[in-house]
This record gives structure tokens, sequence and C-alpha cells, in this order.
């Protein structure tokens, strides 16, 4: 009876140690836990890009749904969905040391959505590369008379510095 005792109680004990374990693998658990407080931080970081950019808000849920200005990201119009993608592009970029940022499609933000994110890009400590769709020259905006960088034009797959294209159409 003293050995049956004793081996209850060791089972009993053991019982007990995997409950904690399990409770710690729970989806309340630990992993939640830390991933609650890097959300915090990666949220953070966010609202920083958005207002450097001019945009509302962007954020990652618990559920690691994203919402801009507090809507969710399905129910966003195409530029809106753009812009979050944008954001986390940069903030990802930021947080692996990344040494260059190239951003495609920019053709589907307005004028006042392409100015937050050539507001958003100026004020990054790494090189970026942003491309879009335009159908005339005069519609590209020149960066180098902005102090922000180059602006090419690339056509029929040659690439020319924006200022020699503008030149040559003069």
């Amino acid at each position: 009876m003293i050995d049956r005792k004793r081996r209850a109680e060791d089972m009993h004990y053991r019982v007990l140690r995997q409950i904690a374990i399990v409770d710690a693998l729970a989806d309340d658990g630990v992993r939640r836990t830390k991933l609650l407080r890097i959300l915090e931080v990666f949220n953070r970081q966010l609202g920083t890009l958005s207002e450097q950019a001019g945009w509302r808000v962007v954020a990652l849920g618990d559920n690691l749904g994203a919402t801009y200005g507090g809507r969710p990201y399905p129910l966003l119009s195409v530029s809106e969905q753009y812009r979050v993608r944008v954001l986390f592009q940069v903030a990802m970029a930021q947080l692996d040391g990344s040494v260059l940022a190239i951003i495609d499609a920019a053709d589907v933000l307005d004028n006042p959505g392409r100015n937050g994110l050539f507001g958003l890009l100026a004020g990054l400590d790494m090189p970026v590369i942003v491309g879009m769709t335009l159908s005339k020259v005069d519609q590209a905006p020149d960066l180098t008379t902005a102090e922000m960088g180059q602006t090419w034009w690339v056509e029929a797959g040659i690439a020319a510095p924006l200022s020699a294209v503008r030149k040559a159409a003069a």
C-alpha cells in the first residue's frame, strides 16, 4: 500500500507538471503573451510610419488581422490595401535591417496618396526604389528637384533620367 501510494503521488506530480506545460502552450499561454507584446511594439512602429505618411493608422490585431483606420483589410479599397502592404513592407525592412526596399505599383495611389508615400520614404534611413506605371512623362514626380533622389523614365526598354526625357520632349 505504501508503494502504491508513492506511485500514485508520483503520477499525480507528473500530471500536474504536464498540466502546467499544456497551460503554457495553450492559446492564451506564453506564446500568446509573447505575441501580444511583440504586436504592441510592431503596432507602435506601424503607427509612427502611418503618421509619417499622413495616412490612417495601420495595425495588426491580436488575431493578426490588419486594419487601416480601424477598418478590416478585406473591406478596404485597393489603394487603402496598398497603403497597408507598403507600411508592413517598410516596417519589416526596418526590423530585418534591409539595405534597400523596392515598392512597386505606386500608380494605384492618387496624388495625395503618392505625396504620403514619398513623405514616408523621405523619413527613412534606407534607399527605396519606387515603381509606377504612368502614361505621360509630365505625371512623373521629379525627385531630383525635390532633393529626394532621382526619377528615371523607362520606355521601350530604355531607362533615362527624367530631366533628360523632359528636355528631349521640349
